[in-house]
C-alpha cells in the first residue's frame, strides 16, 4: 500500500503516514480522484490525536504514488475534525488538490506563438513558474494566440485544447525534498487493452438517454460582421459531389444540409429539414466557413446518446490482477439485457482510487461511441435465458459483497467475492436454484481441460513420447551437458548453441566457451550478426562503425525517395540538398585549407562554386575564412553591410633565427572606399610561410573608409615578399 509523504510549506519532508509501519500515523477512507479534464484531488482521514496529525494543516503538502508509480503532489486546502458521538474518538479529514494549481498565480501576457510545437508552447507559459515541461508527444505544430492576460494554468489548458492530448502532473522526490515538478502532454493517456465491462460482473447498471433537442439536418453558417454589421455567409460558394465535395450546395444558398440525416430525421417523413445556426464571429473566409459549418453539422445530425454507467474495478482484488484499468483507457461496455444488445465503446474519463479499500475503486466512462451487437442463433438462445431472469437483472445492484461467507440477503447483494479461497472467487446468486455459483470457471476440469486434479493419462501419450525420446537420443547434432541442451551447426561444427534456464549461449570454439546471447531480460546485442537490421528507435551511448577487421566505417542518411543527403566516412562528413544544388563538407584531412566548405552549383555551367570555407590548418594555426564568388567582383552588400576582398604583397626582412624579431608595418589601400567607414578586416596568407613568419595582424585605419594597417613579424634571415588574402567589411 502506498504511504503518504507529508511536506511542510517549504516542501521539506516532515513525516510519512503508513498503515504498514507500527507507530506511524495510519489513514483510511482515502479517495484519489483524477479526471481527464484536469481535476486532481486526494482526501483521507487520520486519528486527530496522533502526533503526526499536527503536520496536516492548510498549505502543507502531501504526495502519493499512483498505480503506475508516478509521484503525485497535492497541497492541503481544507481540514475537518470530527468527534464520534458514540466512542468519543477524534478524527481529522484532509482535503488536498493538485499542487500544480499554484501556477494560477502566474500571469501569461498577450502574445502570439507562430508555428510552434506543444513542447515549445508549454516552455513559454511555464518559464516563470516552478513547473517544467515533462514528457510531450509530437502533436504537429500550431499557432497559439493568447489575446488577453490569462493565468499560466489557463494557458496550459488552452495549449491542450489547441494541440489535443491529455495532461498529466507528477513530481520527483530525492533525499526528502521535491526536486522536479513536471507537466506532461501525452497524445493519448491510457490504452486499449481489450478491457470489457460486462453486466453481471463489473458492470452494475446502465441508463441510456436519447436526446433530439439539439438535432439538426441543415445549418446556416454565419461568419464575421462587416462595418455595416452584416455577417459573412457562404451563399457565393458552390459545392458539388462530382468534384469531390461532401454534398451538393448551389450558389445563392446560405445553408448546407445532410441528405442522409434529412431522410432519417427530417420532418414530414424526411421531406423538411430541421434547421439550426452555426456562428463563427472570427471567420472571414466564406469557403472556410462552409467547411466549418459542415463539420459542425456532422456533430449534430443524429440524436445525442448519453449513458449513466455504474462500474466497479476488480484489478486489486485477489485473482483479478488482469482487470487493469487506467485513466484514458478505451473500454467496451456490454449489456446483453438491452434491446437491441448494447455495446458501447467509451473512455475512462475519471478514476477514483482508495488505496486502503480497493472495493471502493470506481471508474467514470465518457466519450461514448455506441454500437450494437448482431443477433445470431447463439445470442438468441442467450437472450431467452436472460429474459427468464429479467426481474433479477433489473433489480437495483449494490456494492459487491466480500468475505469468507456469502451475504445474508442475496436479493440486494447478488455478487459475492469469496475470500476463503486463493485466488478469490467471484460468485453470482442463482435465484432459480437458490445457490451461489461461480461467475467464471476457476478450475481446468470445469471446462474439460487438462490440469492439476484432472490429469491426462500418460498411457495415451506413450507412443508419441517414445518417438520424441528416440529422436532426441539419436540426434547427431545435439547433446546434453551440465549446462543444458547443446545444438551443433552441422555445417560449421564449432558453432554451437546452448539452451538452459539461464538463457541462450553461443559458442564458436566447439563448446569450450559460451557467450550469453539472450536471457529473460532480453537479447545481448554484442552477439547479433545480421546483414540488414530494421529498427524504429535505437538508443545507446556509443555507435562505432568500421575498425580492425571491419574496414572503413560509413553511415548514410537517405530521404524517403532514396536520395543520399548525408554521408559520414573516413574522409569526413558530406551533405547534399535533395535538389542537388547545395552541398557542404567537413573534412579534417583537407590539405587545401578548406576543412569546412559550403558550395553551390552554378545555374548555367553546372560547376560547383565555394561560397564559404573555414580552416584551422597548421599554417600558423590561424582561422581562415573565404567568401568566394559572391564577392569576387568588387563590393557586395549583405543586410546593410558591405564586403570587399582581394590580395596584397609586402616585403619583409629579418636577421635570422635567434636574433631579435623584426616588425614591418605598412598601409594597404583598398581599390574602392566604403560609403562611411571600414569596420573590420581579416587577413590570411596565401602560401605556406611556416618558419618564415612569426605573427601578423591587421586593423582599420581610424576614420578611414579604404585603408588598414598591416604589421608582420619575422626572424627569417633575409628578405622575402609573401602574398596575403584580405576580407574587408564596412558600411
Amino acid at each position: 500500500m502506498t504511504p503518504i509523504w507529508v511536506f511542510d510549506r517549504s516542501e521539506t519532508l516532515v513525516t510519512v503516514l503508513s498503515n504498514d509501519n507500527p507507530g506511524a500515523c495510519p489513514f483510511w477512507d482515502d479517495v484519489h480522484d483524477e479526471q481527464l479534464n484536469g481535476v486532481l484531488t486526494y482526501e483521507f482521514t487520520v486519528p486527530a490525536d496522533h502526533s503526526d496529525a499536527a503536520y496536516l494543516v492548510r498549505d502543507n503538502y502531501v504526495a502519493i504514488r499512483d498505480m503506475d508509480g508516478n509521484l503525485v503532489l497535492f497541497q492541503i486546502k481544507i481540514t475537518d475534525e470530527q468527534r464520534d458521538t458514540n466512542d468519543g474518538t477524534l478524527t481529522k479529514t484532509v482535503h488536498a488538490e493538485n499542487a500544480a494549481l499554484e501556477i494560477l498565480g502566474t500571469i501569461v501576457r498577450p502574445q502570439t506563438l507562430n508555428a510552434v510545437t506543444a513542447e515549445q508552447a508549454l516552455q513559454t507559459v511555464l518559464s516563470d513558474t516552478r513547473w517544467d515541461v515533462g514528457m510531450v508527444d509530437w502533436l504537429q505544430t500550431q499557432d497559439v494566440v493568447f489575446d488577453q492576460y490569462i493565468t499560466a494554468m489557463a494557458a496550459v489548458q488552452q495549449i491542450q485544447q489547441t494541440f489535443g492530448g491529455d495532461l498529466q502532473y507528477r513530481v520527483e522526490l530525492q533525499n526528502g525534498r521535491i526536486v522536479g515538478r513536471y507537466i506532461d502532454l501525452l497524445e493519448h493517456r491510457g490504452s486499449n487493452n481489450g478491457k470489457t465491462f460486462t453486466y453481471g460482473k463489473d458492470l452494475q447498471g446502465v441508463t441510456r438517454t436519447e436526446d433530439s433537442t439539439q438535432l439538426y439536418t441543415a445549418l446556416i453558417g454565419l461568419g464575421k460582421s462587416d462595418d455595416n454589421g452584416k455577417q459573412l455567409t457562404f451563399s457565393d460558394v458552390e459545392w458539388s459531389v462530382a468534384t469531390g465535395d461532401p454534398v451538393d450546395k448551389p450558389k445563392g444558398q446560405d445553408w448546407v444540409g445532410d441528405p442522409a440525416a434529412l431522410e432519417q430525421w427530417g420532418y414530414a417523413s424526411g421531406t423538411f429539414h430541421r434547421f439550426g445556426l452555426y456562428t463563427d464571429e472570427d471567420e472571414e473566409d466564406a469557403g472556410t466557413l462552409l467547411e466549418k459549418t459542415w463539420a459542425a453539422l456532422q456533430q449534430s445530425n443524429a440524436p445525442r446518446l448519453t449513458y449513466d454507467i455504474d462500474v466497479v474495478l476488480l484489478e486489486r482484488l485477489a485473482g483479478y490482477e488482469h482487470e487493469r484499468v487506467r485513466l484514458g483507457d478505451e473500454v467496451l461496455v456490454k449489456d446483453m439485457t438491452f434491446q437491441p444488445y448494447l455495446a458501447v465503446y467509451a473512455r475512462v474519463i475519471e478514476l477514483q482510487r482508495s488505496y486502503t479499500d480497493p472495493t471502493k475503486d470506481k471508474a467514470t466512462l465518457g466519450e461514448f461511441q455506441p454500437t450494437f451487437l448482431g443477433i445470431d442463433a447463439t445470442v438468441e438462445a442467450l437472450q431467452a435465458k436472460l429474459a427468464q431472469k429479467s426481474g433479477y437483472w433489473d433489480a437495483k445492484q449494490s456494492a459487491i459483497a466480500q468475505g469468507s461467507a456469502p451475504p445474508g440477503d442475496p436479493t440486494t447483494q447478488p455478487l459475492w467475492i469469496d475470500t476463503s479461497q486463493t485466488p478469490n472467487v467471484l460468485n453470482v446468486y442463482n435465484s432459480d436454484s437458490g445457490q451461489w455459483v461461480k461467475a467464471t470457471p476457476t478450475q481446468a476440469s470445469e471446462v474439460g481441460a487438462i490440469g492439476m486434479g484432472n490429469p491426462l493419462p500418460t498411457s495415451m501419450l506413450d507412443g508419441e513420447i517414445d518417438v520424441v525420446t528416440n529422436k532426441i537420443k539419436s540426434g547427431a547434432n545435439m547433446y546434453w551437458d551440465d549446462g543444458g541442451l547443446v545444438l551443433i551447426d552441422p555445417n560449421i561444427p564449432n558453432n554451437r548453441v546452448r539452451l538452459s534456464a539461464g538463457g541462450v549461449g553461443a559458442s564458436t570454439d566447439g563448446g569450450k566457451t559460451f557467450r550469453t546471447a539472450m536471457t529473460g531480460a532480453g537479447i545481448v546485442a554484442d552477439l547479433i550478426t545480421t546483414g540488414e537490421m530494421s529498427a524504429d528507435r535505437i538508443k545507446g551511448g556509443t555507435l562505432t562503425l568500421g575498425g580492425s577487421g571491419n574496414g572503413n566505417g560509413i553511415a548514410k542518411i537517405l530521404t524517403a525517395a532514396g536520395y543520399n543527403v548525408l554521408t559520414i566516412d573516413q574522409s569526413g562528413i558530406y551533405g547534399t540538398s535533395p535538389d542537388g544544388l547545395i552541398r557542404i563538407s567537413i573534412n579534417p584531412n583537407d590539405d587545401n585549407r578548406e576543412a569546412f566548405k559550403a558550395e553551390y552549383k552554378g545555374p548555367v555551367d553546372g560547376k560547383w562554386y565555394s561560397s564559404f570555407a573555414v580552416s584551422a590548418s597548421n599554417e600558423g594555426g590561424l582561422l581562415q575564412k573565404y567568401i568566394r564568388n559572391l564577392i569576387a567582383e568588387g563590393i557586395v552588400q549583405l543586410n546593410g553591410m558591405q564586403f570587399q576582398s582581394g590580395t596584397f604583397s609586402v616585403t619583409l626582412s629579418g636577421n635570422g633565427s635567434g636574433s631579435a624579431a623584426q616588425y614591418t608595418t605598412t598601409t594597404v589601400t583598398l581599390p574602392q572606399a566604403f560609403p562611411v567607414a571600414l569596420d573590420f578586416v581579416l587577413v590570411t596568407w596565401r602560401s605556406n610561410l611556416t618558419g618564415y613568419l612569426t605573427q601578423f595582424e591587421a586593423y582599420p585605419v581610424s576614420g578611414s573608409a579604404n585603408q588598414f594597417r598591416f604589421t608582420a613579424c619575422t626572424q627569417y634571415n633575409g628578405s622575402f615578399t609573401p602574398s596575403f588574402n584580405y576580407l574587408a567589411i564596412g558600411h
